[in-house]
């Protein structure tokens, strides 16, 4: 039993670590903090297969609920993540816009 938990902590540890990587995610350290969100994920997948390949589902239940609720923090990360993306490019996209319609109307002045 003790094997399950020093598995399950281990899993929890990765978890932790990838959120730590979102919530300091920013336009400067954005792909060395997704290398390392990608990384911690593979890390992550094979950690599940072992545990799952492993031990039995009795054994598994009641004891993933703070797993699941982590694995739920960092969705909701990612999906503000995604949203703010999309914001930005709004952004970027309508001030592009504004100066091809400035260049449209100095060019048609001359």
């Amino acid at each position: 039993m003790s094997e399950l938990n020093n598995n399950l902590s281990e899993l929890k540890n990765y978890l932790y670590l990838v959120l730590n990587n979102l919530d300091e995610l920013d336009n400067d350290n954005f792909s060395t903090k997704m290398d390392n969100v990608n990384s911690l994920i593979k890390r992550i997948d094979q950690k599940r297969k072992f545990i799952k390949n492993n031990f039995s589902e009795e054994s598994l239940q009641g004891k993933s609920d703070l797993l699941h609720t982590t694995v739920k923090q960092i969705v909701a990360r990612f999906d503000d993540i995604i949203e703010d993306k999309k914001k930005e490019q709004v952004e970027i996209s309508s001030e592009l816009n504004k100066l091809v319609n400035k260049k449209k109307l100095i060019n048609y002045q001359r």
